[in-house]
């Protein structure tokens, strides 16, 4: 794909690093890496809608050494590029500075965006703290999200230990069916309907699509390691495309998955 403007914009969520256990498939870091190197010589601006890693957890002063490779290279995207939104997922909440250290502008809820005069709400879609929002994560997400219990975990096991049993449950939680599409495309129209946001982008089910609803647009990157795709917004437009790690290109989807903005397509 060529012709990309300044405010092309690239969203990426669920690349799972570190996740030994989906079904023998290949490793996202490579062709994560190229993708940043495409992205900066592109000037594409990337944010991470959560779940970059299948595991996380920071000590004070530590970081799972795996992180050091990918995180080094956005931190030379950002050199080049400035900061990107990270907003942080139900598998990589558990920070403590390291991703702010490579450049990323980290939020753990949720962020409104602007470009071309359309206002993007962001999130990871496994739900938002504020009941008023509606969209209500899980119990177990709650308590594994608590600063207190975050606090003790760090007590009483060290970082070592700690990464491993942070491996075995987040390996368990594979076990559980993942959300089909029907929470995040009913909570986005109902959301898009009664507020100023004209786009929606989230993650987390790992189903890629995009929805034309009648307050604005919704929109699913899908699991980067699982089909590589990854949304793309440029020129008033948002399309699920595949990233081709071997050709070094954006492709679009067949049947393709484009929808112009609500104010373009009047």
């Amino acid at each position: 794909m060529a012709g990309f403007s300044p405010t092309t914009q690239l969203f990426l969520s669920d690349v799972h690093l570190r996740a030994g256990s989906f079904s023998n498939r290949p490793d996202p870091e490579p062709s994560l890496l190229a993708l940043i190197d495409f992205c900066e010589t592109k000037q594409i601006r990337i944010t991470v809608l959560g779940d970059l890693f299948d595991y996380w957890i920071e000590y004070p002063g530590w970081s799972p050494p795996f992180g050091e490779r990918v995180l080094g290279r956005f931190e030379e995207y950002h050199n080049c590029m400035g900061p990107s939104l990270y907003i942080t997922g139900n598998h990589d909440h558990r920070t403590m500075g390291r991703l702010q250290d490579a450049g990323f502008d980290v939020e753990k809820e949720y962020r409104y965006m602007t470009h071309d005069g359309y206002r993007f709400f962001i999130h990871h879609g496994d739900g938002l703290q504020d009941p008023a929002m509606g969209l209500k994560r899980s119990g177990l997400n709650r308590f594994l999200s608590s600063e207190t219990v975050m606090r003790t975990y760090r007590r009483l096991l060290p970082p070592g230990a700690g990464l491993r049993f942070m491996k075995g449950f987040s390996s368990l939680c594979r076990i559980r069916p993942t959300d089909g599409p029907e929470r995040l495309d009913v909570w986005s129209e109902k959301y898009l309907g009664n507020s100023s946001a004209d786009f929606i982008i989230s993650g987390h089910d790992h189903i890629p699509r995009v929805r034309s609803m009648a307050g604005g647009i919704y929109a699913n990157p899908g699991a980067f390691y699982k089909d590589k795709t990854v949304a793309l917004y440029t020129n008033e437009r948002i399309s699920i495309v595949v990233w081709d790690y071997r050709e070094n290109r954006l492709l679009p989807l067949t049947p393709s998955m484009e929808i112009a903005g609500k104010k373009m397509a009047r």
